[in-house]
């Protein structure tokens, strides 16, 4: 088995930071451009992570938000990355973390072995990452300057 893990392990650590987790939480890690997300949960509390980065949320996913900052978003609201800006990679952490399973003490995953994170492959459209929480906790989010 490979060495995996997170690109940028201190980016990782500081978007798990902005939503309250554990540094080693799974995250996704995105490259360049990111997914859209519709949060199926009553609400979560997500945080992104990226120098120069720039993400929407919202009903229409048009309300943009600077990185290094976590939001609570409803049920039915949308996240979005636009931009991982400067960096290679960027990374949403949700609080409480998604509900993946560890293969070997990790919660990565190695596309090429398939194993590990959501199925053992990278994100496809349709896909429901299931939470660790049903709700996000109360309090206003939290940002690094």
């Amino acid at each position: 088995m490979p060495v995996s893990g997170a690109l940028d392990s201190e980016m990782l650590w500081l978007a798990n930071a902005l939503v309250g987790n554990r540094p080693d939480e799974a995250a996704l890690e995105i490259i360049q451009v990111g997914p859209v997300l519709e949060i199926a949960a009553d609400s979560a509390r997500v945080a992104l992570v990226a120098h120069g980065g720039a993400w929407t949320a919202g009903a229409d996913v048009r309300r943009a938000l600077p990185a290094w900052r976590s939001v609570t978003l409803r049920r039915g609201e949308s996240v979005r990355v636009v931009s991982t800006g400067r960096a290679a990679c960027a990374y949403l952490a949700v609080e409480g973390g998604f509900a993946v399973a560890p293969v070997m003490g990790s919660l990565s995953t190695y596309v090429r072995g398939r194993i590990g994170g959501w199925q053992g492959r990278c994100l496809a459209t349709g896909d429901r990452l299931p939470l660790r929480r049903a709700e996000a906790s109360e309090g206003p989010g939290m940002r690094l300057p």
